[in-house]
């Protein structure tokens, strides 16, 4: 048998397989690694004579050389009428707008007086669960005190028990 499985072997080597086995890599493979390459030359080259900004806090206003000044409004609104222009000269005192600081609401009204009644109503309710409070707490206080007293006098009854019970 042994015989029979060499020329086997023999055989099977003497045949060529036919064709050639040839490895050839896609074109993308070259490409990715080119792309691959060039950014970490790029990223090594920043990092070697790249430099990164520097950032400084400074505390202070930065003030226009035209003159311009700040201008703040008394109180939250809504502005209903500009009464200048752009550019246009003013002098001290005079009016440079007009604005609305009515909080009225077409559904509700007066939203200033809904919304102090909210509040009042709310502060109502607060007072009120304070003082329901107080009163759970002053009961379970006074609850607890007579448990205490009731457990007083359980220890008087024990110890004069005791006491008979050693002398007497």
């Amino acid at each position: 048998m042994s015989n029979l499985f060499r020329i086997d072997a023999l055989n099977a080597r003497r045949e060529k397989v036919p064709g050639t086995v040839v490895l050839i890599r896609p074109p993308s493979f070259a490409f990715l690694t080119a792309i691959s390459m060039g950014l970490a030359v790029l990223f090594s080259s920043f990092l070697f004579w790249g430099s990164l900004t520097r950032h400084t806090t400074i505390s202070g206003q930065l003030v226009p050389n035209a003159g311009l000044i700040k201008v703040y409004a008394p109180q939250r609104g809504v502005v209903i009428e500009s009464k200048v222009k752009e550019g246009q000269l003013v002098s001290r005192g005079s009016p440079l707008l007009t604005i609305s600081v009515d909080r009225h609401n077409d559904a509700i009204g007066d939203l200033q007086k809904a919304i102090s009644g909210a509040v009042i109503s709310r502060r109502d309710s607060l007072l009120e669960e304070m003082r329901k409070t107080k009163m759970v707490q002053g009961e379970e206080l006074s609850a607890l005190k007579q448990r205490v007293s009731d457990l007083e006098g359980e220890i008087t009854q024990l110890n004069s028990g005791l006491f008979r019970l050693f002398c007497g």
